[in-house]
């Protein structure tokens, strides 16, 4: 699989239900993440742009956390008291033992319990980036905008070097709920009664800033209409199928085999990973398109750019 970086404009809507509901928009903001410095084609020190990560801040038992928003993941987790973690833009939640529960409490989650301890219910997540945060399982009242619920959260006591700190404090996965996982933070509010609708939404611009959308959608950031197409039936990620691509509405003359079994949709990084035939696709329409104009994409740059690295070439 080769990554691509595309920068888009995007409503992104999840849809379960199709009651028409009560919505509430909070703002949500965007960070670029930077990888580690590597070395360019040519033996220069490069920084490549990994991701824009998208925040909202939320509330846990009364305490601030700016979360990264991903639709890859399923566990609410804020750092806690004792953490061994990178600092974030927030201090660590001080929460006591009547907050826990143990690993034979229903409320434990199936999914974690080769890591739980007889004392206290724990986790373990690794993401698709290769970090990892583990800690205890905590319930407790989690506030988002106007929303609030009880809710299960984890409480992180460690993470790796390239979990989300600095630019967020913790994480809220808002994946598909199976049986045996943690429910998300949404569907603690919807079970509480606190949306009406099972559907969310992510309205995301072209400058630093969106709108995470909680019961529905709202019809003040975009015209037209919504084109809902099916998820396929597989564990919690977002899966679909992809059966073409177009660019400024020109089919690349691609097939559903091309981008292999499935595609998932996660607002966890704005890169998109396709298959070689579908990367060399997209280069090739690019370079076909907008060459000499743009330098990053042609000549001496291409090689790099592709690669994920940062282009200073090109102002536009």
């Amino acid at each position: 699989w080769y990554n691509i970086c595309i920068c888009i404009f995007m409503l992104l809507s999840i849809q379960t239900t199709s009651i028409k509901a009560s919505i509430i928009s909070l703002p949500v903001s965007h960070s670029i993440v930077p990888s580690t410095t590597r070395l360019g084609r040519n033996g220069e020190a490069k920084i490549g742009q990994t991701a824009v990560i998208f925040t909202v801040t939320i509330s846990v038992e009364g305490s601030p956390f700016l979360v990264q928003v991903d639709t890859g993941s399923n566990l609410l987790a804020v750092p806690v008291q004792g953490c061994n973690c990178t600092q974030g833009p927030n201090s660590y939640l001080s929460i006591g033992d009547e907050n826990t529960f143990n690993c034979t409490d229903p409320r434990c989650p199936e999914e974690y319990e080769d890591v739980c301890s007889s004392n206290m219910c724990s986790f373990l997540v690794g993401y698709a980036d290769n970090s990892s945060i583990s800690g205890g399982m905590y319930r407790g009242k989690v506030e988002l905008g106007g929303l609030s619920a009880p809710a299960l959260f984890g409480g992180i006591m460690n993470e790796t070097v390239d979990f989300e700190a600095p630019y967020a404090d913790g994480i809220m996965g808002l994946s598909k709920n199976q049986q045996g996982t943690a429910p998300t933070l949404f569907q603690s509010f919807f079970n509480a009664g606190v949306v009406d609708a099972d559907i969310f939404s992510i309205f995301l611009d072209y400058g630093n800033s969106g709108q995470l959308i909680m019961g529905g959608i709202d019809v003040r950031y975009f015209t037209g209409s919504i084109t809902y197409f099916p998820f396929l039936e597989n564990d919690y990620f977002y899966f679909t199928t992809f059966s073409n691509l177009r660019i400024a509405n020109k089919s690349l003359g691609l097939t559903a085999a091309d981008f292999g079994e499935y595609t998932i949709v996660d607002t966890g990084t704005t890169q998109s990973s396709f298959p070689r035939k579908v990367f060399d696709a997209i280069v090739k329409y690019l370079q076909d398109n907008y060459c000499p104009a743009s330098p990053c994409i042609c000549g001496d740059h291409a090689v790099d750019y592709f690669q994920g690295y940062y282009c200073d070439e090109d102002p536009t």
